[in-house]
């Protein structure tokens, strides 16, 4: 994740095309492992999923490869506040 932000310009290409406002990653320490607890704010999450895997971007690729290595999947989650203005 520390490339991404060394990679800042490659990263706000994608994130346009992508339609994506925001992009974060959180690790957490849980009991005996952690978790990667990752947010995206986009107009169309779908949409900006569907470009993503399409993409032929190196950036794009190399992310989807470390994600894919280091996520077991998506987990249940309950929204306990979203607040937009």
């Amino acid at each position: 994740m520390a490339e991404l932000n060394q990679r800042r310009d490659e990263v706000l290409v994608t994130l346009e095309q992508e339609g994506v406002h925001r992009e974060e990653a959180y690790l957490l320490r849980a009991v005996e492992s952690w978790v990667l607890v990752y947010v995206i704010d986009a107009d169309d999450p779908e949409h900006a999923r569907a470009i993503a895997r399409a993409s032929t971007l190196p950036i794009d690729q190399q992310h989807i490869e470390v994600m894919s290595a280091v996520i077991a999947g998506p987990a249940a989650v309950e929204q306990l506040l979203g607040i937009s203005r």
